[in-house]
């Protein structure tokens, strides 16, 4: 194998074309072979090679997969490059990730530099440039070899933020529900609060009871669970799974979320969006499209434009759901909302109406009792919590929270309040105000998929001062908050410039850790000034031998509407359930 790579090395320098031999020795290489740097890419006769450099890590190991692709190791995914194809005479390469965990749901955001090498050069340089996302449920970055003469490509990427989210494997709970061919270990009180069905079929359930969920498909109940759990995991990654799951299981707050993805996503007309509730069986979602066509004027407009809805959708949908959705839609004033959430705002000091109610915990905040879900409290980490005599659970002030909420006259209860509504089902905003005492609390109780929510909303926030913006890399060392930082690092090179320099100059940029003073340093001197604030749309990139400002016209126009900017709230969810 040394063999193949140093006559790889050779072919590159020699500046000629791999011959037969070369072929010969290389076809035998297979996924267990790594190479340090550059790799040739087989499907197009090795002829041009590429490397991945990743800011902070290094040149990436690179190995052929049995498929004539490349890829490119990072500790939980692999940088893919795919078997190229021939267009329009150019070689075309798509470039994207593979997960290396089949529970994972990630996405990168990555500044990324294209550098090349010519038969002519020894030195490669940097062809174009701009800011990307790469993920799970995202197209690949497609690059175009203008040149013929191209030998090298390298790939650079500076990280800017990186979203891991290892979905359950249902490993914890206090129940087991038997499928056919799995079991899954769940939390009785976090079911029953989502599910009717599952409340009354779990009602004389005891702990460690195993149930019988008959013939079930465990696939769908799954998915059902993503959406229950506090996970990442995108409300349309398996919608049809999902929405069988929540009609059969009557999972009414995930039967509204689904309602809102359909009612909301702008990709389909509206009679397309009907016809794809009925085949989910979603009376819900049909209600709702005819109540808000009609309150609109837009029912009125297709019927007049020969819709015969009866004969489209059927008597019994047309009798049963539209005609008294736009008798309702009549009768309501305009914007009333045609029902109620089944998951309302609730007053956490309310004890269960139930004395016997064993799906609820006390959480003791100053002496006052709070009533909380149990199964919420479990799967957000209820473990770090002191205990009294009786099993309520005892939130514990520290100096720190105290004085944070002291800050923005808000007292500890307040704070843990907002919490439990974020938390909640209902999954409440939380306000800017209440991040950082929020943040003192999750971290002492390890509440890590808080943490994350908590991070976002801090990136969210736009620097307003230098001493703000010190801020952000102080909480990010503090909270080992990776992407806060990532993201700051970035804005020193773009929206922050005019704040850098005070920052690198105040009194408090000396006590950050020398890892993080040399990446701002880097940033503010060497920055690369790649893309904007916000992941390119442009995603097909032409490589020649000469810096590419223009690609295409169509590419360049900032204000062309693309698929991925149509609503991308209700088609992709917040950026909470995407990231």
């Amino acid at each position: 194998m040394m063999h193949a790579r140093e006559a790889v090395a050779k072919s590159s320098m020699e500046l000629k074309d791999s011959d037969d031999s070369l072929l010969e020795t290389l076809s035998v290489s297979t996924c267990t072979e790594e190479f340090t740097d550059f790799v040739p890419l087989p499907a197009i006769d090795y002829k041009i090679l590429f490397s991945v450099s990743v800011s902070g890590i290094g040149i990436l190991p690179g190995e052929f997969t049995t498929d004539g692709a490349l890829r490119f190791h990072l500790p939980a995914i692999y940088i893919v490059l795919f078997a190229p194809i021939r267009q329009e005479e150019m070689i075309k390469v798509n470039i994207g990730g593979e997960a290396k965990f089949p529970n994972l749901e990630w996405k990168y955001l990555m500044q990324m530099r294209f550098r090349v090498g010519t038969c002519e050069s020894i030195t490669d340089r940097v062809v174009d440039s701009d800011f990307f996302e790469l993920g799970k449920r995202y197209p690949p970055i497609a690059i175009r070899i203008g040149d013929e003469n191209i030998r090298r490509v390298r790939i650079e990427m500076k990280f800017v933020e990186m979203f891991h989210n290892y979905l359950p494997k249902f490993e914890y709970g206090d129940i087991t529900l038997k499928f056919k061919n799995e079991t899954l270990h769940v939390y009785k009180a976090l079911l029953s609060l989502h599910s009717n069905y599952m409340a009354e079929k779990l009602k004389y359930a005891e702990e460690d009871d195993v149930v019988d969920m008959g013939e079930s498909d465990a696939n769908d109940f799954k998915e059902l669970l993503y959406q229950i759990y506090p996970t990442k995991r995108p409300i349309w990654a398996n919608l049809k799974g999902l929405a069988r799951a929540a009609v059969d299981f009557q999972a009414n707050g995930i039967i509204d979320r689904i309602t809102a993805y359909i009612v909301n996503y702008e990709s389909m007309y509206m009679e397309q969006k009907i016809t794809e509730a009925i085949k989910l069986e979603l009376p819900n979602a049909i209600e709702e499209l005819v109540y808000k066509a009609e309150q609109d004027g837009y029912w009125t407009a297709i019927i007049r434009n020969g819709l015969n809805p009866e004969l489209e959708y059927g008597e019994a949908i047309y009798n049963d759901i539209i005609l008294p959705a736009i008798a309702k839609a009549k009768l309501l004033p305009l914007g009333t909302p045609v029902r109620d959430q089944f998951f309302k705002e609730i007053n956490f000091r309310n004890p269960p109406k139930n004395a016997n109610d064993n799906d609820t915990v006390v959480l003791i905040v100053n002496g006052t009792k709070l009533y909380v879900n149990k199964g919420i409290m479990k799967v957000n980490n209820d473990t770090m919590f002191a205990r009294s005599n009786k099993g309520e659970m005892i939130a514990q002030v520290s100096g720190e929270l105290a004085e944070e909420c002291a800050k923005i006259n808000k007292t500890p209860l307040q704070v843990i309040e907002v919490l439990l509504q974020h938390i909640h089902p209902q999954k409440k905003p939380i306000e800017n105000i209440l991040l950082r005492p929020l943040l003192v609390f999750c971290s002492t109780y390890r509440m890590e998929n808080v943490i994350n929510s908590i991070e976002n909303y801090l990136i969210e926030e736009p620097p307003i001062s230098p001493e703000r913006f010190m801020e952000y890399f102080e909480l990010a060392e503090k909270y080992n908050l990776e992407n806060l930082l990532r993201r700051n690092l970035h804005r020193i090179e773009n929206s922050c410039r005019h704040f850098a320099l005070p920052m690198i100059n105040h009194a408090n940029f000396k006590k950050l850790t020398e890892r993080t003073r040399s990446q701002i340093l880097d940033r503010f001197c060497s920055g690369w000034a790649a893309g904007g604030m916000n992941p390119t749309k442009r995603l097909s990139r032409l490589l020649t031998t000469k810096a590419s400002h223009d690609n295409t016209a169509a590419e360049q126009d900032k204000q062309l509407s693309t698929f991925m900017e149509i609503d991308s709230l209700a088609a992709f969810g917040s950026s909470e359930e995407v990231n």
